[in-house]
C-alpha cells in the first residue's frame, strides 16, 4: 500500500478500476451467500477489511480527480457497506 499511496494518478486509476470490480463482485456474493462468502478467501473478513480500507486510504486523492472521483466514491461506499462492523485497525503506514 505504501507504493500505491505514492503512485501517479494513472497507476492509481488502474488499481482503482481493479479494486472496484473486485468489490462489486464481493458485494454481489455477500448479498447471495452472507458470511459463508468469507470461507472462500485465504484471509479472514477482518483482514480483507483492513486491506480494502487501506486501499481506500492510499487512493484518497482520487476523490477529487475529475476522471476517477465518482468511481472512487463508489469504491468507498462498497467497502464501507461490505465491511460494516468489521474491526478495522490500520496499524501499518501506507
Amino acid at each position: 500500500m505504501a507504493h500505491l499511496a505514492k503512485a501517479d494518478v494513472r497507476e492509481q486509476q488502474l488499481v482503482l478500476a481493479d479494486k472496484l470490480a473486485n468489490m462489486r463482485a464481493i458485494a454481489r456474493d455477500d448479498a447471495k451467500y452472507g458470511e459463508d462468502l468469507w470461507q472462500r478467501f485465504k484471509r479472514s473478513k477482518d483482514i480483507q477489511s483492513w486491506y480494502y480500507h487501506a486501499a481506500v486510504q492510499a487512493m484518497s486523492d482520487l476523490e477529487f480527480d475529475a476522471e476517477a472521483g465518482d468511481y472512487y466514491k463508489r469504491f468507498l461506499k462498497l467497502v464501507s457497506y461490505v465491511f460494516a462492523g468489521c474491526k478495522i485497525v490500520l496499524t501499518h503506514k501506507i
